[in-house]
């Protein structure tokens, strides 16, 4: 239950195999860092965050790229907020990889197809990727809470790992069970799932 409330406050269909553009790297290609995805989703005045496109972005877009490359990501999560102010609702992919990978991860997810529908509709307002080039969070510890102890800032990733893997899951387990037994498109589909994680 905690993790699921902590992610929930702060299958895709295989698509043909496509030739990606990764731009070159200049820092060292096997360097380790942080490296972040961030979706910043439409947000309407005067109604609550739509919390089910967290949920859809993560199963249809990130899940078959975190597949695809999970051998070499060291440590993943997933960052959910919504505020009224100038970051507003977004979404965030955050990997521990080398910046080579970084730079193969941000050219898939760019050429997923239901990201381009959602751009496309304007469901979301942009997406926001970190420049593989600058490695400025090259330690475990560069992403956790300052104000922790050195220990939990180090260990506290690998929860934090367990803790998205785990709510991937249950959207994913949730999803291809609706899917099953109902024709949705993915908008009604995701409300639905939000609707059932959130009641665990």
């Amino acid at each position: 239950l905690v993790p699921i409330v902590f992610l929930s406050a702060c299958a895709a269909s295989k698509q043909p195999e496509k030739t990606l553009e990764v731009p070159a790297i200049a820092v060292d290609a096997n360097s380790l860092g942080w490296h972040r995805i961030s979706f910043e989703i439409t947000w309407p005045e005067h109604q609550q965050p739509l919390w089910y496109r967290d949920a859809l972005l993560a199963d249809r877009v990130v899940a078959p790229v975190l597949q695809r490359y999970r051998q070499d990501i060291r440590l993943w999560r997933f960052h959910r907020r919504a505020n009224r102010d100038a970051a507003g609702h977004r979404f965030s992919f955050i990997f521990y990889t080398s910046a080579v990978t970084a730079a193969q991860i941000n050219a898939a997810v760019k050429n997923q197809t239901p990201l381009r529908k959602l751009l496309s509709e304007k469901q979301l307002v942009r997406v926001d990727y970190d420049n593989p080039e600058v490695n400025d969070k090259p330690h475990i510890e560069d992403t956790s809470d300052p104000i922790w102890p050195l220990i939990v800032q180090k260990t506290w990733p690998s929860y934090i790992m367990g803790a998205s893997e785990m709510w991937l899951g249950l959207i994913h387990e949730l999803a291809a069970a609706i899917r099953k037994d109902e024709n949705k498109d993915d908008e009604a589909l995701y409300q639905e799932v939000q609707k059932e994680v959130s009641d665990y």
